[in-house]
């Protein structure tokens, strides 16, 4: 089963592309680009809005 960031979409094919938490954890749910250091980048930012 395929994983994909739940802000953007993205395939999260690579554990590079996984974000992470502010612990240095990763999160499964989102890439790297929208969640960084436990935060979003593009808060405002919603997966419907990629339609």
């Amino acid at each position: 089963m395929d994983k994909f960031c739940q802000s953007c979409g993205m395939p999260l094919n690579g554990a590079e592309l996984i974000g992470r938490q502010s612990d240095g954890t990763k999160t499964e749910e989102y890439c790297l680009y929208c969640y960084q250091e436990g935060k979003f980048a593009q808060p405002e930012l919603t997966l419907a809005d990629n339609d």
